[in-house]
């Protein structure tokens, strides 16, 4: 893995050097992820083409410069820039979600991420004002990123538990509907009595024999309490 960053010893880069500095450095940064990816055994699931983790390096890079330039521009604040972070995090949340990556995971790559671009600034051997500066900018970055991914994961987990739900109450309707059919239309009066002896269930025949012309139906879904039926 490739561990030397070419630039001068001592210099001293203002913010909006930084950018630069990331934008040629990211095969470093993607040797680094993928070293620790690696290490963690977290590249099973990965893509296997270089290209896709550089390419993955220049997304994640944008809401961090988008980060930095708010430190010296007046054209966007620190709060804008991370909330942009937390919607950044949202919709890759959605993407990888949709692909089959579970949430831990994806928030464990995430980590990696972060510690390789803390390796990145730490071998650039900054002053200690722009690196008091930095660190912090760096773990609240991530920090709005993983919160978007994680409410990604919760409001998709929760919506998927809601169509699950509704279903599996639309095949109970569509099975109720099926018996009620069927039970309706035997010719036969018919019964069905709880563990109580109560009744539950009365076909339109029964309903018929016993408390005369009644509408379809009327043995489920009206009044059982009639004290005809529960003389039996």
């Amino acid at each position: 893995m490739q561990d030397r960053l070419k630039m001068p010893d001592g210099e001293v880069f203002g913010m909006l050097n930084l950018k630069a500095m990331i934008e040629t450095h990211e095969d470093w940064l993607t040797d680094r992820v993928v070293h620790y990816a690696q290490q963690k055994s977290l590249t099973e699931y990965s893509s296997t083409l270089r290209e896709a983790w550089r390419i993955s390096i220049c997304k994640l890079s944008e809401p961090l410069m988008r980060l930095i330039e708010a430190t010296e521009s007046s054209l966007i604040s620190q709060e804008t820039a991370l909330r942009e972070a937390d919607e950044f995090g949202r919709s890759q949340g959605i993407k990888h979600r949709s692909l089959g990556i579970e949430g831990r995971d994806f928030v464990g790559m995430l980590k990696l991420y972060r510690k390789a671009y803390v390796d990145f600034f730490t071998k650039m051997r900054l002053p200690d004002s722009q690196r008091d500066v930095l660190q912090p900018l760096i773990l609240e970055l991530f920090d709005a990123i993983e919160l978007g991914v994680l409410t990604a994961y919760t409001a998709s987990s929760t919506t998927d538990q809601m169509d699950r739900l509704q279903k599996r109450n639309r095949e109970l309707s569509n099975e109720k509907n099926k018996y009620l059919t069927v039970f309706e239309s035997i010719a036969e009066p018919a019964i069905l009595l709880d563990t109580d002896a109560k009744p539950t269930h009365v076909n339109a025949s029964a309903i018929r024999l016993l408390l005369g012309e009644m509408q379809p139906g009327a043995g489920y879904y009206g009044d059982l309490d009639n004290p005809v039926l529960h003389d039996l």
